[in-house]
């Protein structure tokens, strides 16, 4: 008796915790969403998961009122649709005409039309248990597809090289409240409910390595920019052959120009003076040389 207490008690823990991490689930989008708001433009987010949990949110909230006894899934569910639905509202007023359009169509098809048609035909064609069991199966096939929504961006991440637009918040919290879930559907033994949410971590789990693969590679790319070494100023060198004996001598040549008495660097021209004597030669000479666009000019003045 103490151990189906017991049982029953972690199961009602685990409903908790899912209903708590389901409900940061339902949260994460904010920052995106109030940067959509504060741009007013929906830039390169897509519209398709908040569509898809919302439906999954519709069909969760219509097996637990069938199923009877399953508080936990009808509370969490129940504020699902009314937090999707905002973010849906806010996507369609910022979006440009064509995602707009777009979302209006899947929201129409989809979230009214499908849910309408999956309503009727289980209410009407179904009853008892296999009414049950087959909402169930229904549920499980549209709650891989919530986890499996964000995966749409994927590609664009791969190509871009680009997590900007990656909600990593809503993989991590998607990862974690499949584990609850998991754990309430297993003490439950409602293999409808366990099931989906295993797919559910396996997929939240390459998303997040995905993000944290494609961050770092962005993060050593960027360094690699900002440690670029300065290109370092090249030295020219001057080799003149003075009068007499042959004497090699390099000089750095620095830009200058000459203003009356004053000497300002950065010229437009390269000058350099050097003197030099022969020591057999009764007269002194000037050597003068002008370097202009890579031509040695000699200029000769005797004293």
């Amino acid at each position: 008796m103490a151990i189906m207490i017991n049982h029953h008690l972690l199961a009602v823990a685990f409903g908790i915790l899912g209903n708590i991490i389901s409900f940061l689930v339902y949260l994460a989008p904010l920052p995106t969403f109030y940067r959509i708001f504060k741009k007013k433009s929906t830039e390169s987010f897509q519209c398709l998961p908040y569509l898809v949990a919302l439906f999954s949110s519709m069909l969760w909230l219509y097996y637990a009122m069938v199923k009877g006894d399953a508080f936990l899934l009808i509370t969490i569910n129940s504020v699902g649709c009314v937090i999707e639905t905002i973010y849906i509202v806010m996507f369609i007023a910022y979006a440009p005409i064509d995602k707009r359009n777009s979302a209006l169509k899947i929201l129409i098809s989809m979230n009214i039309g499908v849910f309408s048609l999956i309503l009727l035909v289980t209410h009407f064609l179904l009853k008892g248990n296999t009414q049950t069991v087959v909402l169930g199966w229904i549920c499980v096939s549209f709650s891989v597809s919530v986890f499996a929504a964000p995966l749409t961006i994927v590609a664009h991440v791969i190509r871009t090289k680009s997590v900007e637009f990656m909600p990593f918040t809503l993989s991590l919290f998607l990862t974690m409240s499949a584990v609850m879930w998991f754990g309430y559907g297993l003490l439950l033994k409602d293999i409808c409910i366990a099931l989906p949410n295993i797919i559910g971590f396996v997929l939240g789990l390459v998303q997040m390595m995905l993000y944290v693969f494609y961050k770092s590679a962005g993060r050593v790319e960027k360094v690699a920019e900002e440690t670029d070494l300065p290109e370092l100023p090249v030295k020219n060198i001057v080799i003149f052959k003075a009068i007499g004996d042959d004497v090699l001598i390099p000089v750095d040549i620095h830009r200058f120009v000459k203003s009356n008495d004053e000497t300002k660097e950065d010229a437009a021209v390269d000058v350099v003076e050097i003197q030099a004597q022969d020591p057999h030669e009764p007269k002194k000479q000037d050597k003068s040389f002008e370097i202009s666009s890579g031509i040695i000019q000699q200029d000769e003045s005797p004293v």
